[in-house]
Formats: C-alpha cells, sequence, structure tokens
C-alpha cells in the first residue's frame, strides 16, 4: 500500500502536493472551532426536579407533591438512582441516570411525565423546574475584589452593580455567584405595642410605603398640537425622608410618623452565601461555564470585560483561572516538542545517511499539525490533554520507526521496509485499546484520545513525507546542511559518549555481580514474580490526573438544613487549619448553607496526590457535623468514609435507630469520625386553630398566616433608590419580640373591624419533634450516616460494614451502603488489577496467532513478563503512591512498543534510547509539574522497554558463561521442586 502511493505521488507530485497544502491550510482557517479542554470530562448524569410550594409544611410536600412525582419518574427507563429533600415550601429530587442514555431526551421525557402529574396539584404550588446538574461542579474563574477606600459591604453592592450582569451575559458563561461582604436593606423594626396603640398593623405600614414610594403615570395633557405627560414623582430620596413618612393622622389631629412606631436603620440583610480569602472575608466572584464553551476564549473575554468596566480603581485579583493551567500546560507541551526535536536532531544530524529524512521531518512538522486539526476538527469539538499527548507520542514514535524503515536514495525514490511489525504493533495496540475500555471511563477515554491521536499523526507524517521527498530536490538540501564546523557536534557527541559509558559501566557492574553464581539470576526472577504480584496486590488504582496540578478541590457537606452561621463557623475553622499545613499556597472559600466548597492552590514542588490529600485531612481534624472530602477521592479504589443509608418509614424511629448504631461504630478502634447527614427533628410550636373562634374574631386563616409571616420573617416592602443602587425596605417586628415562645403568644393581628385581637386566644399552641427535612432514597425514607476511618485498614472497613449490615432492625427497615459516587471504582478495582496483572499476555496472543514462528510462553515469561512486574515494581518504588491514570496508560502502551522495537532490532547501547534518556532528564529539571503526567508516561514505557533490554542481555550471557539454556535451567528445577512437593504431599 505504502509502495502503491509513494508510485502514485511520483507520478503526480504537484496534484498531491497541492492536496497536502490545502488540508493545511484549512486546518490553520478552521482551527479556532476547536475549544481547549485539559481533559475530556465525563458529564455527570444527574438531572434535578425543584419544586417551590409556598405555605406548604414538610409532610404536605412529601405527600401531595413528591410522592406522586417520584411514582411517575419510576416509570422511566436509566434511573439509576433516585433522592429527594422534602422541606417547608419546597422540594429538591435529584435522579442519576445511566452513562449511557441521552440526557437532553430524558429531561423531556421527566417533564412530560411530571406535567401530567402536576395539573393535579394545587394552585400555590409552582410549576416544577427540571434542569442539569453536577454535585462537584467547580467554578470556571474566581475573582477577588478589594478597595481599601469603601467597606466590604459597599465594594459587594458596587461589584453586583458594575460586573454580575455584564459578566451573565458573556457566551459560554452560565451563572456568576458573589460572595463576601453583605448585601445592604433599611430594615423597619416595629414595635407592636405602638403599633396597636396607633391602630395600625404590618400591612398598613407596607401599603403606605408602596403607595408613597412610587412614579405613577397621571396621564397626558394636550395643548394645541403638542402633547404633555402628566407624572407623579414620590420616590424617597434619602433615609431622613423614610423616618418622616406620615402613617395616620389621630381624631385629635396627631400626625403619626413612622420613626414613632419603628426602628428605622440601613443594616447588612441575613446573608446565605460568604466568600473569603486565606480565612480572610473577601468579595469574590464565582464564576461558572457551559459544558460545551471553549474555557480559554470564555477566560479571555471575563478579563478584557473586567478590565473595561473596573471604572473604580478596584484591585482585581484572578485567584483560579482553568483556562491558565491550560495555556501554562499548552506552553510547556511546546518546549517539550522543541526539547524533543532538539535532542533527536543532535542524534541524526550526527549520521550522514539520516540528513535527508531529518529535514524533511522537520519540513513537514507544521503543514501536518494543521493537517491533523481539519481531520480532528471533522470529529471532535475539544482538544484536549490525551490529544497533545498523543501528537508528541505519535511524532516520536514516527521518527524513531521510519528511522529504520524509510530508505532514501539519491534518485527520490523511497522504500520502505519492516511492514509486518508495524500490523503487529497495530494489532497489539488494538488488544490494549479493548483492555482499556474494560478498566475505567477515565482510564478508556484518555488512552482513546491519546492513541487515536497518535495514529493519525503517524499516518499524517507518512502522507506528508512522501508528498515532499517527491517535490524537494534532495540534491539542494545536502548541500544546504553541509556544515564547515562540525566541532561543536563532536563535543555534543563526546559528552553523549561519557554519560552512556559511565551508565553501562554501571550496567556491567551489575551484570557481572549477577552472573557471578549460577543459582543468582533464577533465584531473582523468581523473587521478581512475587514482587511484581505483591506490588499489584497493594497499589490502589487511581484514575485521575491530579498529578499535574497545583491545586485541588474540597467540599464540606453538612447535615442538610444547616444554617448558615453554623456552616460558616466551621468552614472558618477547616481554613485555618488547612493554613498551618506546608504546602497550601492559598485557599478560596465559598460558604453557602449547608455546604462549602473550598479551592486549595498548592506550593511548588507539591502536588495533590493520595499521600498530601491524607496530609490535608489528617491536618484538619474533626470537622464535626460536616463530611469533608475532595474531588480527587472519586477517582481511587481507596476511599477513608463509608457512607451508609438506614431505610425505614416511621421518621422518628429511623433517628432513634442511626443514633444507636453510630454511638456504638465510635467505640470502634480506627474510627475517627461518625457524620451523622441529616439534620434531626427539632421541637416545633405547632399551631392549631380553632375554626369557630376565626370566625367569631372575624380573622380569616390565610391573613392570619400572612400577618404572622410578615411579622415574623419580614417583607420586602418597597425598593429605595440611593443613587444608582437598589436598596431592599425591609419591614417586621422588632427583634425583642420575636425572640421567644413567651413573645410569640403576644403577637396581636388586626381583623376586619380593625380590633387587635390576640393569636393566644384563637390557635392552640403546641410543642411536637417535627422533621426539618424528610429524605428518600428511592421513594423510600431514609437517613444516612457516615464513618470516617483514621487509616486504611481494610480489615477495619470490612468489619464496619459487616457490623453495619448484621444490626438487628425492626421488620421492615434495612440498611444499604451508599457508594454511588464509588460504584463503578469498586466494581472495577478488581477487575482492573486483574487485567493489568495479565495484560502483556494481549500482546503475546496476538503475535502467537500471526507469526509463523510461534514463540514459547516459557520464553514469553521469561523476555517480556517477568520485566513487565519488575517494571511495576520499579514505577512504585521511585514514585510511591498510587496507580495514576498516566501509569495505567504507559502499561497499556509498554508491552505492544517494547515487542515492536525489540522485533526491529534496536539495540540499547549507543542507540537513540540514551538519548530519551537523557530527555527524561531534561524534563524532570527543567520542566513544571504541569508535564508531570507525560513525564510519567514516558518514564513507564522507558523503564520497561531498558528492563526489558537488560533481561535480554542477561540471558544471553548467563547462557554463555554456564553453557546451557537459561530457560532449561529454570524448567528443569522447577520440574524437581514439583516433584518433591508431590512426594511430600503423597507421604
Amino acid at each position: 500500500m505504502y509502495s502503491y502511493f509513494a508510485n502514485s505521488v511520483r507520478n503526480r507530485p504537484i496534484l498531491f502536493l497541492m492536496i497536502a497544502l490545502g488540508m493545511s491550510l484549512f486546518g490553520f482557517i478552521f482551527n479556532s472551532k476547536l475549544s481547549l479542554v485539559r481533559i475530556d470530562q465525563q458529564i455527570y448524569p444527574g438531572i434535578a426536579i425543584r419544586i417551590d410550594a409556598k405555605g406548604f409544611d414538610v409532610n404536605k410536600i412529601e405527600n401531595e407533591i413528591v410522592y406522586p412525582i417520584e411514582r411517575s419518574i419510576a416509570t422511566v427507563g436509566g434511573v439509576k438512582n433516585m433522592r429527594s429533600i422534602s422541606e417547608d415550601g419546597s422540594a429538591f429530587i435529584q435522579i442519576k441516570m445511566n452513562q449511557s442514555v441521552d440526557l437532553k431526551e430524558k429531561s423531556l421525557e421527566f417533564r412530560e411525565k411530571i406535567d401530567l402529574v402536576s395539573s393535579k396539584f394545587p394552585r400555590e404550588v409552582h410549576k416544577p423546574q427540571v434542569f442539569r446538574y453536577d454535585p462537584t461542579n467547580s467554578p470556571l474563574m474566581v475573582i477577588s475584589f478589594s478597595n481599601n477606600e469603601i467597606s466590604q459591604d459597599e465594594l459587594r453592592e458596587l461589584v453586583e452593580k458594575s460586573f454580575k450582569r455584564s459578566l451573565e451575559a458573556i457566551e459560554g458563561v452560565s451563572q456568576v455567584i458573589i460572595g463576601g461582604g453583605k448585601i445592604r436593606e433599611i430594615q423597619v423594626a416595629c414595635d407592636p405595642k405602638q403599633m396597636e396603640g396607633y391602630g395600625l398593623s404590618l400591612r398598613d405600614i407596607v401599603s403606605v410605603l408602596q403607595d408613597k414610594n412610587q412614579n405613577d403615570a397621571l396621564g397626558k395633557l394636550s395643548i394645541l398640537k403638542e402633547s404633555l405627560s402628566l407624572q407623579s414623582k414620590e420616590r424617597f430620596n434619602n433615609l431622613l425622608e423614610i423616618r418622616d413618612l406620615p402613617l395616620k393622622v389621630t381624631p385629635e389631629g396627631q400626625v403619626i410618623f413612622l420613626k414613632d412606631i419603628a426602628k428605622i436603620s440601613l443594616s447588612p440583610r441575613d446573608e446565605n452565601i460568604g466568600a473569603r480569602l486565606n480565612a480572610e472575608e473577601k468579595v469574590t466572584a464565582f464564576i461558572y461555564k457551559n459544558e460545551s464553551s471553549d474555557i480559554v476564549a470564555v477566560s479571555e473575554e471575563i478579563r478584557s470585560l473586567i478590565k473595561r468596566k473596573n471604572n473604580a480603581n478596584i484591585k482585581v485579583e484572578f485567584n483560579q483561572d482553568e483556562s491558565k493551567i491550560l495555556t501554562e500546560t499548552i506552553k510547556s507541551l511546546l518546549y517539550l516538542e522543541f526539547l524533543i526535536i532538539l535532542s533527536l536532531s543532535m542524534f541524526f544530524l550526527l549520521k550522514k545517511k539520516y540528513y535527508v529524512y531529518f529535514i524533511i521531518y522537520l519540513i513537514s512538522l507544521i503543514p501536518v499539525f494543521f493537517g491533523f486539526l481539519l481531520l480532528y476538527g471533522i470529529f471532535f469539538k475539544s482538544f484536549s490533554l490525551a490529544t497533545c499527548y498523543g501528537l508528541i507520542f505519535g511524532n516520536l514514535f514516527w521518527i524513531l520507526f521510519r528511522a529504520r524503515s524509510f530508505s532514501i536514495i539519491s534518485s527520490n525514490k523511497l522504500t520502505i521496509r519492516d511492514k509486518n511489525q508495524l500490523g503487529l504493533l497495530l494489532l497489539s495496540l488494538f488488544c490494549s485499546y479493548f483492555v482499556s475500555k474494560i478498566l475505567s471511563n477515565e482510564v478508556s477515554k484518555f488512552f482513546t484520545m491519546l492513541l487515536l491521536s497518535s495514529v493519525t499523526v503517524c499516518v499524517l507524517l507518512d502522507f506528508y513525507f512522501i508528498v515532499f521527498i517527491n517535490n524537494i530536490r534532495i540534491h539542494t538540501i545536502s548541500n544546504l546542511i553541509k556544515f564547515n564546523d562540525r566541532n561543536w557536534m563532536q563535543y555534543y557527541l563526546k559528552s553523549m559518549e561519557f554519560i552512556s559509558d559511565k551508565l553501562f559501566k554501571t550496567i556491567s557492574k551489575t551484570e557481572e555481580s549477577i552472573l557471578s553464581e549460577k543459582q543468582i539470576l533464577p533465584l531473582a526472577l523468581i523473587f521478581f514474580i512475587f514482587l511484581g504480584v505483591y506490588t499489584f496486590l497493594k497499589v490502589q488504582m487511581n484514575d485521575s490526573i491530579e498529578s499535574d496540578k497545583r491545586d485541588t478541590i474540597a467540599f464540606l457537606e453538612f447535615p442538610s438544613g444547616t444554617s448558615f452561621p453554623h456552616t460558616d463557623e466551621i468552614s472558618l475553622r477547616v481554613e485555618k487549619a488547612l493554613l498551618k499545613i506546608p504546602g497550601v499556597k492559598q485557599i478560596v472559600s465559598k460558604v453557602d448553607p449547608a455546604h462549602t466548597l473550598l479551592l486549595i492552590e498548592l506550593e511548588s514542588g507539591f502536588v495533590p496526590d493520595t499521600e498530601f490529600i491524607k496530609t490535608l485531612k489528617t491536618g484538619v481534624g474533626s470537622t464535626e457535623d460536616a463530611f469533608l472530602f475532595f474531588a480527587a477521592d472519586q477517582n481511587t479504589s481507596y476511599f477513608q468514609e463509608i457512607t451508609f443509608d438506614l431505610i425505614g418509614n416511621d421518621q422518628e424511629l429511623l433517628e432513634i435507630l442511626v443514633s444507636e448504631i453510630a454511638e456504638k461504630i465510635r467505640s470502634f478502634d480506627g474510627v475517627a469520625e461518625v457524620v451523622l447527614r441529616y439534620k434531626s427533628s427539632r421541637d416545633e410550636l405547632r399551631l392549631m386553630p380553632d375554626p369557630a373562634l376565626f370566625q367569631v374574631s372575624e380573622v380569616s386563616l390565610p391573613y392570619f398566616g400572612n400577618e404572622l409571616n410578615l411579622a415574623l420573617q419580614g417583607g420586602v416592602a418597597t425598593k429605595f433608590i440611593d443613587g444608582e443602587k437598589e436598596i431592599d425596605v425591609r419591614v417586621r417586628y422588632a427583634e425583642e419580640y420575636r425572640k421567644s415562645k413567651l413573645d410569640f403568644g403576644e403577637i396581636r393581628i388586626k381583623n376586619l373591624k380593625d380590633k387587635f385581637i390576640p393569636i393566644s386566644t384563637i390557635v392552640r399552641a403546641e410543642e411536637k419533634k417535627i422533621p426539618v427535612k424528610i429524605y428518600h432514597k428511592n421513594r423510600m425514607r431514609t437517613l444516612s450516616f457516615s464513618v470516617k476511618l483514621e487509616g486504611n485498614s481494610s480489615n477495619l472497613k470490612n468489619k464496619i460494614i459487616k457490623f453495619v449490615k448484621t444490626y438487628s432492625l425492626p421488620s421492615g427497615y434495612r440498611i444499604e451502603e451508599d457508594n454511588d459516587y464509588m460504584e463503578d471504582i469498586l466494581s472495577k478495582s478488581g477487575i482492573s488489577k486483574f487485567l493489568m496483572i495479565f495484560l502483556p499476555f494481549a500482546t503475546f496472543f496476538v503475535r502467537f496467532l500471526s507469526l509463523k514462528q510461534k514463540e514459547k510462553i516459557s520464553s514469553f515469561l521469561l523476555k517480556y513478563y517477568i520485566p513487565y512486574l519488575l517494571s511495576v515494581f520499579l514505577i512504585i518504588f521511585f514514585y510511591p503512591g498510587d496507580l495514576y491514570l498516566p501509569f495505567q496508560v504507559s502499561l497499556l502502551l509498554m508491552c505492544p512498543l517494547a515487542h515492536f522495537f525489540i522485533s526491529l532490532k534496536y539495540h540499547l547501547t549507543k542507540s537513540i534510547w540514551i538519548y530519551l534518556a537523557i530527555l527524561n532528564f531534561c524534563l524532570l529539571v527543567l520542566l513544571d509539574t504541569t508535564l508531570i503526567s507525560f513525564f510519567y508516561i514516558l518514564i513507564g514505557i522507558l523503564i520497561y522497554v531498558f528492563v526489558v533490554f537488560f533481561a535480554h542481555q542477561l540471558e544471553i550471557k548467563w547462557g554463555r558463561k554456564y553453557e546451557m539454556s537459561l530457560l532449561d535451567f529454570l524448567g528443569t528445577n522447577v520440574s524437581k521442586i514439583t516433584s518433591k512437593i508431590h512426594s511430600l504431599f503423597r507421604i
């Protein structure tokens, strides 16, 4: 096929040159359509439903709204898990779908089902909202604002006015949340006794405020041919006008002003969102993006808007920017590509026969890149880190392979050798691809994109190379690259020879010690088998690529219903503890009721691997009723928290049982903490209305409820315009009249005859335990609790799980382990290890079935499998911790590549491999952490290749020294050992 294509190009060189350059030109023009992403994120298959029903209590919400919706949703296919939270006035349902379903299609199906059910809801219930959700969604950008000339509260209002709406209007931005500081409002704190004395109710005050603070259109006045609009303008201009607002004139002629019955103040409103930078309050904007948006383009637009709109000399700090991490990685990859080309050029330019080959390769690089962008953009919308790695690996592999298979003569004729080996390599990689599909989705997706981009680059390099070699005069190139002074290259060659000689002298000494005794090598091989298997059994599979990031994300989850002040207090304590840990550079926090997001930036040299995450958790210590976890925890097969769901019908009994189980688990050695993931039922004052008394008192039940809500919670009566700012005017009882049960009993409601009726005369109050929120899991009531462990003991974990699941429960109650966030990982971790242990056999069977000269299984075990096990041990030894995604990818690549290069008879000494080893050293010393993942993949492959080469040399030298085959020696001794064991069992 290659020869046929080469002949076609030779016959029509200009035509193919135009095709090649046209592809590159279109790739250059249309490359802007590709969005840049760091990794191809797997979309969380979550759909949420929110229902607002003001005035409904928690039990009514559950029975009349949540149950009907859950029953209708249960008939939709593809639902994996369903949870709901019912509370006074609202309900929230979370649905996790199967990964393979179309979320848009399912959202429409949910809406249809819910519309059928909601048509029977009372009128007070708002239409249910169906939307997508991701529980671990993190912001694209975090921006902090500061100004020493104004307060935090004023700065918050200025940021809200100057930036928020403009940021939300940017294409690709889904949400902008401003935290830090407090929004101020005018609070009208009324004295109910003074109000009653003057015959005024809260509703009267609200009405006067609304009437006196509006602009009314009175109509038009026509004069001859002109028409004039008439308007009445009565808006408040300052706080004094509100205080001096007349409410009523008494029969005695006394004017009652608002200041006579209320305290009017400009105060911060009750806040439900906070933000801090390094444990200090800071006005901060959290900007979230759409799933399909280009983060680099969105980030540039945000920075431009901030610069353009910042007219108040506000100091702006960009605390987090995903696009910055991405662009830093791209820059590092460009440096890496330069290092590779520089290193390879030194090798190839030293050898005269590779002059033309390498120069045409360099000429092809840029056109190939734009041709790649064209082909890639046809099938994909985003350009990920895996794709970038694939570009570099494709370039590196192509130049190593084609240096041996391409032969160029002066007549521009190109001959190609070793076609069969390339076909075997592709088959082996195809097998690795199928193995990756059985592994986690993250590994599979990353490996697939890396492999696809590598193969595409190799095909394009073949195409462009053949086209250019038939359109460029080789004689001209040879004249251009003649060097008058080659002394500098000789110095380089001598330095490389010095390094390689030192390296191989060390290897020779190791070989001598191993070969000094006949039994040493065979025993070492057996030891390596046990060592490799033990390493596989002990190591944890981690499917994240967090290793090349300098930040990590943590979440503090509190029981639902936790107040904002308590959440804020515990979060601040956690932030201060984290800042004391060496390696933590900066923490940005976003605090919501019952939930806190922590963005943790690390010092240079620190990476958020498993060990460092454990250090952070240990440093934080107890978080009371909060549940601390990190985003990286979701990608590891080991997790320090175990969560259980107790399922039953009676809420009170569920709480009693959970408390009993939690108390007993706390006594286990090794249990750090047991966290209840729900809000316990609280004492509530229930009002039991007497219909007859309501009728006599001439007070309607809805009116009673509205007045009571206004007195206790307050309501926004109107808006006060202060310059260009809108400030809410909130009316309610003063705090001293709404603090206790006794104060509540003194509240008096104005009836239809303007008389004040004490509410204690028309309702009966009783205290009762009432659930704050009711939780469902798959349509059943449930309460959850989590067990946090001090270490990683699997025995302790199994002991706790066994204790909980065998705990004696009443009939109709059961306990389930909530491992939903780890379900795929736990189900595949054992399979992943099993497949990884026997991964080299996939390559062996491909070669066994494809080649006429069959390789013995014993030879394969000695030459490839034992080195594979040793390589895994060396990887974990030099880079302790989990087997991260980059190392898993390197395992998938190393076996096919090692077989391929051995079959091409590449030699370890005096070859390009020594240059690649030096390149790895340069990577380790010169480049920053953004390329650690690439380094892990490359070093994993090189470790295996070097071990395989070393094993081949040892086998040959051992056979020469002891004049027998190492395989025969091992076979004979294994047979003897087996027969001895068999005879012992017979005895």
